[in-house]
């Protein structure tokens, strides 16, 4: 009839016969004294942060046991100041491009405010203009507005840097 009174401690920290099976993977040794944490998949965010703290903890108490310096963390390279006369534009331009490159939509544009406003209309108006004669280019931007959006960017950021 149900469960018997646990009579010493140590029965009571046991887990009950009726679960059969652990419901947790066993932990497995993988070098150095770090042990495999659950999948992370199952837990909370909160929870996976809380277990990223003890595996530090955890790896830091190993270092120490064993009487190992713990690894420097890398140092990152100092954030170097824009020049005296403002931003280097010609590298932030080249930065934009490279990202692009890379799959990245990123566009500089060197000069904000109303001549942006005034050129992003410029340039609008000469792509509607180009998609009501070319029948290809308005079925292509219909299919992939991406590509369209992308386009209107990259002929903002050129008419930008020409001036």
């Amino acid at each position: 009839t149900g469960m018997a009174a646990p009579t010493e401690i140590g029965d009571a920290l046991e887990a009950p016969k009726s679960f059969g099976k652990d419901p947790l993977p066993k932990p497995s040794v993988e070098g150095w004294g770090h042990t495999a944490a659950p999948p992370l998949k199952s837990l909370s965010a909160y929870e996976q942060k809380m277990m990223r703290r003890l595996e530090r903890a955890n790896r830091r108490a190993a270092y120490e046991a064993a009487g190992v310096p713990l690894p420097e963390k890398k140092k990152e390279a100092p954030v170097q100041s824009p020049p005296a006369g403002g931003p280097d534009h010609e590298r932030l331009i080249s930065l934009a491009r490279e990202s692009r490159e890379h799959g990245n939509l990123f566009f500089y544009f060197p000069d904000a405010g109303h001549s942006l406003k005034e050129q992003a209309k410029v340039v609008n108006e000469a792509m509607k203009d180009e998609e009501a004669l070319d029948e290809n280019l308005r079925s292509r931007n219909e299919d992939h507005p991406e590509r369209g959006v992308a386009d209107f960017f990259e002929r903002l950021e050129e008419l930008q840097q020409k001036e």
